[in-house]
């Protein structure tokens, strides 16, 4: 983690105590991975959340460990958070990702195709940021409320 971030933001600094409260929070959710044998070898926390006025799946974090990395695990718990979401009905599945750690912006935006989230800072001559929101839609949903704002729109 502190290889990933070198600014001095308190909220993206390392606490461990506001870590421990995060993942024990009541609204915490965790996908676990394991072997035949019970033993856990990647996991991701989540929860079902709103981010402004829209209903999301946030990937707190995932980790993999270095054994099972780049056969498919990681791709494959993210995309049954994809399927949570979907099931939920929820607009968009997201993420904050740390821009200076190659591997998971691969990850996220080439493998896994996720874009730039509308609500991520943009950086700009004042202020550079070190992290970005990314996400990927529910393109059902999306769909289903770009033509309810369209009835609404042509029927005003």
């Amino acid at each position: 983690y502190e290889k990933c971030y070198s600014g001095k933001d308190p909220d993206l600094c390392w606490n461990e105590e506001r870590k421990r409260d995060e993942m024990t929070d009541a609204r915490a959710w965790y996908l676990i991975a394991r072997t035949q044998e019970g033993t856990p070898v990647a996991f991701s926390h989540f929860r079902y959340d709103m981010d402004y006025d829209d209903e999301v799946v946030y990937c707190y974090e995932i980790q993999v460990e270095k054994a099972y990395r780049r056969k498919g695990l990681g791709r494959f718990m993210v995309k049954t958070l994809e399927l949570l979401m979907l099931k939920a009905n929820m607009l968009k599945l997201m993420a904050t990702i740390f821009k200076n750690d190659a591997p998971e912006a691969k990850f996220f935006k080439d493998c896994l195709k996720f874009e730039t989230d509308e609500t991520s800072p943009m950086d700009d001559v004042y202020e550079t940021f070190e992290y970005e929101i990314v996400s990927r839609f529910n393109l059902k949903k999306k769909m289903e409320m770009e033509d309810k704002e369209n009835s609404t729109n042509a029927s005003n």
